[in-house]
């Protein structure tokens, strides 16, 4: 590990650490354990893939945005506010836990973190890929939390716990992002260090976003004389095999 990287590891493992003791001294140890083994084991799993071989950002910003959009996450985090989740924490582990912690904790501070970390993915910074991991890995183990043992060990029979109705959905995202992952790992996809053939590229594209959208173009036309005159002929629509290419390369 270079020591840049051994920088990252440890500012995570420190950032962790941190949070742990405020998530503590607000809302108990049980609590605390929830949400911070999430990190953790956001942490392993960071270390054990995209720590290691970074994946283009393209590939999980947009998964990572969808589990933060107001249909997923902060939905999630508004009926928590709304149905008194510190509460309903108090009631089942004896902790104190004040609506107004949880609103610096969770509703106020939890944002800064998730849109911090879509910054880092863009900027492709080590950082923001661990918030990614930490983000799905909690939605994937953490929210479970509202269906298989909050309600179960409140008492009074299987009932309503603030947070279950917008928890389920949450485990949609970070499915995806698990395939992703598995991709980039078994090489069906590309890494940020394996730039996306210009061909395969055009494949991708309608030809009349060439039209609309030059800057597509613009940046495949660097890769090679061959990819240039391709372009230029599928850009005015001409068939390929007059340039000598034959039209099944297409």
């Amino acid at each position: 590990m270079s020591g840049k990287k051994a920088f990252y590891a440890i500012g995570v493992a420190i950032f962790i650490a941190v949070y742990a003791g405020l998530f503590y001294n607000q809302a108990g140890l049980r609590p605390m354990l929830i949400v911070c083994g999430s990190m953790a084991g956001g942490m392993v799993l960071w270390l054990k893939t995209t720590f290691r071989t970074p994946v283009d950002p393209s590939r999980l910003l947009p998964v990572y945005l969808l589990t933060l959009s107001l249909s997923l996450f902060f939905l999630h985090i508004t009926e928590e506010f709304i149905t008194d989740f510190s509460g309903s924490i108090n009631t089942i582990f004896g902790s104190n836990w004040t609506l107004s912690d949880f609103s610096l904790l969770i509703v106020l501070l939890g944002p800064v973190i998730w849109i911090s970390g879509a910054v880092g993915l863009y900027y492709r910074n080590p950082v923001g890929y661990y918030l990614a991991w930490f983000v799905f890995f909690g939605m994937l183990i953490g929210e479970p939390t509202h269906y298989l043992v909050f309600p179960i060990v409140q008492g009074g029979g299987y009932t309503y716990f603030s947070g279950m109705w917008t928890a389920l959905r949450l485990w949609i995202s970070p499915l995806l992002l698990l395939v992703k992952i598995r991709n980039v790992l078994k090489g069906k996809a590309h890494s940020i260090n394996k730039p996306l053939p210009a061909i395969h590229f055009l494949t991708l594209q309608k030809r009349t976003a060439l039209y609309t959208e030059p800057s597509f173009a613009c940046a495949a036309v660097s890769y090679s004389t061959f990819s240039r005159k391709l372009i230029v002929r599928s850009c005015f629509g001409l068939p390929n095999t007059s340039s000598g290419v034959p039209s099944s390369t297409m």
